[in-house]
């Protein structure tokens, strides 16, 4: 079985590799996988882009996810996936929170990572920092929250993201 996680530990590589695999195909989703060192609170210490996603606007899919479930990676496991929502032109103060369909693409007993990237007018310097369970991030003209569900058998709960300094 699965264990319930409540908080997830990011080496911030992999938050970088995260935000810019989402900046790169904006305005459409990304998608890719998480892979940690298990622990009562895992590091994720490296995330994988699925190239071979298919991407819209409106979703994305991939055949990836089952096939790195299924890969040998030494110490790391592989403890859920990561997908943006890009909003071109959205206000920062829109509620990042799970699709239906994101609920129902996601496996019971891993965590979906969601990426809201927003397109805005102004350029500004890079920037990471803690903004509650989540994360924020400033890059370019992107602006970049990021949360952290555990998904359960009927539902979604936000989990604990916290910054490993590397």
């Amino acid at each position: 079985m699965r264990r319930h996680y409540k908080a997830l530990s990011f080496r911030e590589s992999s938050i970088l590799t995260i935000a810019f695999a989402a900046i790169e195909v904006f305005p459409k989703e990304c998608m890719g996988g998480m892979l940690a060192v298990p622990g009562r609170i895992p590091l994720v210490s490296a995330a994988v882009p699925y190239q071979l996603a298919k991407r819209t606007t409106e979703g994305v899919d991939t055949y990836s996810s089952p096939k790195l479930s299924s890969m040998r990676l030494g110490r790391l496991v592989k403890i859920g996936d990561f997908h943006s929502h890009p909003f071109a032109g959205a206000k920062d103060s829109e509620p990042l929170k799970p699709s239906e369909y994101d609920f129902e693409a996601s496996v019971e007993g891993e965590v979906d990572l969601i990426v809201r990237v927003v397109s805005a007018r102004l350029k500004m310097h890079r920037s990471l920092r803690k903004h509650g369970k989540s994360l924020s991030m400033s890059e370019g003209r992107f602006r970049i929250l990021v949360k952290a569900y555990y998904r359960g058998v009927n539902n979604y709960e936000e989990i604990d993201i916290r910054l490993c300094k590397e």
